[in-house]
């Protein structure tokens, strides 16, 4: 279903709050605004309105409830997140120097997450492509699904981080 909202504040770098005129106001992430990397600041002020559609409805702790939106075209349904936090060996395998597939999970402002299949078939696991190692020119070629491959300029077993 398609309505309008009124931006109403901030979340973060990660996203937007929007006035739909619910009892509570849905949450627009910067990976929801756009198919391609929004660049380095969210393109909307407070007041702005936007066409938006509802992803999905949640129940908080305490009964709160709260929604997610989409401005992107295409489907509402989105795939589960279904990356493994991975185990000390597989973060360890990336401090090789080699290139490894990926595909682009979500954006923010900051980068990407990708999704990264380390060799010999594991489960893969996210890692941050921040906006400053992007090539030239990548940051208008990414978007969401994009298949890429990547080298992990460092490995962090204890925090899961690649």
């Amino acid at each position: 279903q398609a309505l309008e909202g009124t931006v109403h504040g901030f979340f973060h770098e990660a996203g937007v709050w929007v006035d739909v005129g619910a009892k509570a106001n849905g949450l627009l992430r910067v990976s929801e605004m756009m198919d391609v990397f929004p660049g380095t600041r969210i393109p909307y002020k407070k007041g702005d309105k936007i066409a938006i559609r509802v992803l999905d409805k949640t129940e908080m702790k305490g009964g709160r409830k709260r929604f997610s939106v989409t401005m992107r075209p295409g489907e509402l349904p989105r795939p589960a997140k279904e990356v493994s936090a991975g185990d000390p060996e597989t973060y360890l395998s990336f401090l090789v120097k080699d290139w490894f597939d990926a595909e682009v999970d979500h954006m923010t402002t900051w980068g990407a997450f990708v999704k990264v299949w380390p060799a010999g078939g594991k489960e893969p696991i996210m890692g941050l492509l921040h906006k400053s190692r992007f090539k030239e020119g990548f940051s208008q070629e990414i978007a969401i699904g994009s298949k890429i491959k990547v080298r992990a300029v460092s490995a962090d077993a204890i925090r899961n981080r690649i």
